[in-house]
């Protein structure tokens, strides 16, 4: 194997790229237009672009990455995780085309992706499983027939398919047949396949998984266990290795039964078998990923194995270097998955054009891409995994919470103040959660937006002010457009009236007083105490804001002030008020939702009152931006097919 093609996209690219060029392999990547940019190619001694945006037109398209891993004169293919991963047409084409797959047969992804013949294989091997009720159907009607016959709760679960996506809970008294319908419609534009099975349902659980390696002659070794059991929608969103508050007798068993049963199938390769635990430590066979997975990481900290050159190794047919004797683990790791998302509208994603992040360097970081880059509205919004370490797992969770706090995004939203909100819950340090932690939390994990708002003000007036003053951190303060400083007056002169908009809220904003570099700043009603930390490259500033860890970015000319409170972030701009001035910013066009453009006026064109300047597609709804007042369109700050964020100025007109 000496020329590698990565059939993914993001962080998990990173990620494999870097072991097989360390492993002297040369790396081919595969890409979509909207990603033809992406720091992920960097790794890559070749990239073949793909025909289109859409994954059925770009990732998920085999007859086209089949040919670019030929035409580039490839030797294997490495699935990485989602897309193509779990396909055994795909895993049987790359074979047929005389390619090496670097993952399991396909006739092993078919039987262990089928949930029903995975259960039964369980259920064979003595594994205790879940009682499932009536045979898998796509058909409405013949799953709410066995629902309605049961009256119990259950969990309707798709046959094919995996990541947590399509699995409902079914309580007696729900509008079943609504929910039926629904599962099976979701199920069937994810997987092509609408098929559910039902089990009984399992109330608060954990959810507890094992990793497994195979080689092709028979040897297999686990790597021990991973705690999954946070979750928003059943879908992982912080994951632990190894799990800590199972009885070691339990997770023992667990251990055992995974190794038994893909020894049991002559399963070959990476897979992570999950098991679901209830209140009194009794397990159940859940499923077979049978791919490498995204938590994948913490189970290397804790190890010190590379999963990834174990999959390779497996693939050229090599023996397994190790054997379970050889596998201890050594501390705790936790992982948090940052997606950009806004935890404050329902966890809608949150595409950009332009954002920029920047990481801490204490912990390990596998990332889509750091400092500059976007988030394009076609692909899953998870932009990097964030993982941890420690000697226990309080120090573990303590160092992730601490990196979370470290790290800023700037130019859209992202989860990562919801995420140093749930770890703080004396629950979670506590250990005790289970699957449904999170969504019975969740009102109590979303802070008062009006209160984010307010402080973010504050914080965009003192930026303001220090560029405006002596620099009261020592550096040479340059000044980068943001918040119009024409019009500031420095402390202790007459106040000037300003409202800054926050997210897309107008915040009364008044410096009351300043000492040094602590500032008193009255925004929304309510004094708010910003102290200066120093350290500015003149795009960022570090204070602390109310307690809070802030930092304030901008992206470049015009585009307001980026503040990230806590991990929250929030958009500022300006409107200012005098005794002698009025509205300067009524003539903006902004967009109140992320979306992309599909139409825009030229600067100079004349409009009317009412009249159409912009139209945003957002939700797959098009929504039209008119103009407030006539005039001519002064300024156009975004072309046709530009993914905007909420807030954003499209366009201004001028009387």
């Amino acid at each position: 194997m000496t020329r590698l093609l990565i059939a993914n996209r993001g962080e998990i690219v990173t990620r494999i790229a870097r072991t097989a060029r360390r492993l002297g392999m040369s790396v081919v990547t595969i890409s979509s237009p909207v990603d033809s940019h992406a720091q992920w190619h960097r790794l890559a001694d070749h990239t073949v672009l793909l025909d289109g945006d859409i994954p059925s037109e770009s990732y998920t398209n085999s007859d086209q990455i089949i040919a670019a891993a030929l035409a580039a004169d490839c030797d294997a293919v490495h699935p990485g995780y989602g897309f193509l991963s779990e396909d055994s047409d795909f895993a049987e084409a790359v074979v047929a085309a005389g390619l090496t797959f670097v993952g399991p047969a396909a006739e092993s992804i078919a039987l262990l992706g089928d949930k029903a013949r995975a259960k039964k294989a369980a259920a064979d091997a003595g594994i205790p499983t879940l009682t499932a009720w009536g045979e898998a159907s796509a058909d409405p009607d013949t799953v709410l027939g066995h629902v309605r016959s049961l009256d119990v709760p259950v969990l309707l679960k798709p046959v094919f398919g995996g990541g947590g996506k399509g699995m409902v809970r079914l309580h007696p008294g729900d509008d079943a047949r609504e929910v039926i319908t629904s599962a099976i419609g979701l199920n069937e534009r994810n997987f092509g396949r609408g098929d559910l099975m039902i089990e009984t349902l399992v109330e608060r659980p954990r959810h507890i998984e094992v990793q497994v390696l195979f080689d092709s002659f028979g040897t297999g070794v686990h790597f021990f266990t991973r705690e999954c059991s946070l979750q928003r929608r059943n879908q992982k969103i912080i994951e632990q290795a190894p799990a800590s508050s199972v009885p070691e007798s339990v997770l023992g068993a667990m251990q055992h039964d995974a190794l038994r049963l893909l020894g049991g199938v002559g399963y070959v390769n990476a897979a992570t078998v999950e098991f679901l635990v209830d209140a009194e430590n009794r397990y159940y066979f859940l499923e077979v990923n049978t791919r490498l997975q995204v938590e994948h990481t913490v189970t290397e900290e804790v190890t010190g194995v590379d999963l990834v050159e174990l999959q390779l190794d497996i693939a050229l047919g090599a023996r397994l270097p190790l054997q379970q004797r050889d596998i201890a683990l050594r501390g705790f790791a936790v992982q948090a998955r940052i997606y950009a998302e806004d935890p404050s509208n329902g966890f809608r994603p949150a595409p950009s054009h332009s954002v920029d992040v920047t990481w801490p360097s204490t912990v390990r970081i596998d990332s889509a891409f750091e400092g500059a880059g976007s988030i394009a509205p076609f692909y899953d919004p998870m932009i990097a995994k964030v993982i941890a370490s420690g000697p226990t797992r309080s120090t573990a969770l303590e160092s992730l919470d601490r990196a979370l706090a470290d790290s800023s995004y700037f130019g859209g939203t992202s989860n990562i103040g919801f995420l140093r909100l749930l770890l703080a819950t004396p629950a979670v340090r506590a250990d005790d959660i289970h699957t449904s932690f999170v969504d019975e939390h969740l009102t109590r994990l979303i802070p008062d937006s009006a209160e984010l708002q307010a402080t973010a003000a504050a914080v965009a007036m003192v930026w303001t002010s220090v560029e405006e003053q002596s620099p009261v951190t020592g550096s040479s303060w340059t000044g980068p457009h943001g918040l119009h400083r024409e019009t500031l007056r420095k402390v202790g002169s007459d106040p000037i009236g300003r409202e800054l908009i926050a997210d897309g809220r107008v915040v009364p904003t008044t410096v009351i007083s300043q000492r040094s570099n602590h500032w008193i700043v009255a925004a929304d009603g309510r004094n708010i105490s910003v102290v200066v930390r120093g350290g500015t490259d003149e795009v960022t500033l570090s204070l602390v804001a109310d307690g809070l860890t802030t930092t304030a970015g901008r992206l470049g000319v015009g585009t307001g002030t980026w503040v990230c409170v806590g991990g929250w972030t929030v958009k500022v701009i300006e409107k200012v008020y005098t005794a002698k001035d009025s509205d300067l910013s009524d003539g903006e066009i902004t967009s109140k939702m992320p979306g992309t453009v599909l139409a825009v006026l030229q600067t100079g064109t004349r409009v009317s009152e009412g009249d159409v300047v912009a139209v945003v597609e957002a939700m797959k709804m098009e929504t039209a931006l008119r103009a407030s007042s006539p005039g001519i369109v002064s300024a156009v700050t975004v072309a046709v097919g530009d993914v905007i964020d909420a807030g954003q100025v499209l366009a201004a007109v001028s009387p």
